[in-house]
């Protein structure tokens, strides 16, 4: 039988596995996302909840300048303003619309 490989990133003495990694930092959220965008649906109009999925960015964003200390350009934050103003318009305008 063939081994399988075991990938790890950090000194060898105290190594994370990047597949134990990488379930917990992209497959646990990514299918929290999708049980939540599939329950938005259930309730809510699809062109309300794809407007709504607008904001994911701008929140990726603020958790990178919150936890990890990114530094955002001018145009980054002039990107964020536009989702957020257009969300803004948008629900006030509007307001959720429940499904007939």
């Amino acid at each position: 039988m063939a081994e399988s490989a075991q990938w790890t990133v950090g000194n060898p003495g105290n190594s994370v596995s990047v597949i134990n990694t990488t379930d917990n930092t992209v497959i646990g959220p990514m299918a929290i996302a999708y049980l939540a965008f599939t329950a938005a649906l259930t309730d809510l109009r699809a062109s309300t909840v794809a407007t709504l999925a607008l904001v994911e960015p701008v929140i990726a964003t603020a958790l990178a300048v919150l936890v990890v200390g990114e530094v955002l350009g001018a145009l980054s934050v002039v990107g964020i303003a536009l989702v957020s103003v257009s969300l803004l318009v948008f629900s006030l305008n509007r307001g959720p619309e429940l499904r007939a």
